[in-house]
């Protein structure tokens, strides 16, 4: 069953860092993302944004600038820290080094991965406006008020995948990160919807394999993007013509 902690869909001049904290750019790349997310523990956060690198790598129109695809290592002594996140048109090697300097971490670029490591100082508040560190209790609520075994039942003549992706983030808890350079992609696409009694993992599959979209899975959320297309269940959703 996916998880349900919350509900978002994003359409993944520039502060000086101290040198501890400033990204390398041959690995996140320079490229812009949109981030919102509900409270997340820090280290899921980070394991969503190494899916979106590898995803961002099978793309159909990967930026010139995206970096390349990264893991995480030290991602444990991040343990009991929750962030509650929202970048707007921010470079992702911001986002990540911003994320760890609120919490009073740094990282460094070694191979095909950063490497997590404690900092002499947090970033001052000033600059924390994008982060907020919350009660890991956040997210044990939300876990205990999910109910897991919910279905979905929606019909549409007409709505486009955009609309349908952001209504049910809304409703089922997930958070589903989109590539922002593919936004207009799904709002042009138009769907009639029919489902009955669908599992939130099922009406994953089936849409994204109704519109001939990728997508991979973590704890933390849904990193969708258009690349090769996959075989894939398709119940319904009708792509109009």
């Amino acid at each position: 069953m996916l998880a349900k902690v919350a509900a978002t869909v994003t359409f993944l001049c520039l502060l000086s860092l101290p040198l501890s904290l400033r990204a390398q750019d041959s690995l996140l790349g320079h490229h812009k993302i949109n981030l919102e997310l509900k409270p997340l523990p820090a280290a899921g956060v980070l394991n969503l944004l190494s899916v979106r690198s590898k995803s961002a790598a099978h793309s159909a129109d990967r930026p010139a600038d995206a970096g390349g695809a990264w893991e995480v290592e030290g991602a444990e002594q991040l343990a009991g820290i929750v962030v509650k996140v929202h970048f707007v048109e921010t470079p992702v090697s911001q986002v990540v080094g911003d994320i760890l300097g609120c919490i009073g971490f740094a990282y460094q670029e070694q191979g095909d991965r950063i490497v997590i490591e404690k900092a002499a100082q947090r970033l001052p508040a000033d600059r924390c406006r994008s982060v907020s560190i919350v009660s890991a209790s956040a997210v044990a609520s939300a876990q205990t008020q999910a109910a897991p075994d919910e279905t979905y039942s929606w019909q549409f003549a007409s709505i486009s995948a955009l609309e349908f992706m952001s209504a049910f983030a809304r409703q089922s808890g997930l958070n589903i990160v989109v590539p922002a350079t593919q936004q207009e992609l799904l709002r042009h696409i138009e769907l009639r919807v029919n489902i009955a009694d669908m599992s939130a993992a099922e009406v994953v599959q089936n849409l994204f394999g109704c519109i001939g979209w990728n997508y991979e899975q973590t704890s933390a959320g849904i990193s969708a993007f258009k690349g090769a297309p996959q075989a894939r269940e398709c119940r319904g959703f009708t792509v109009l013509p």
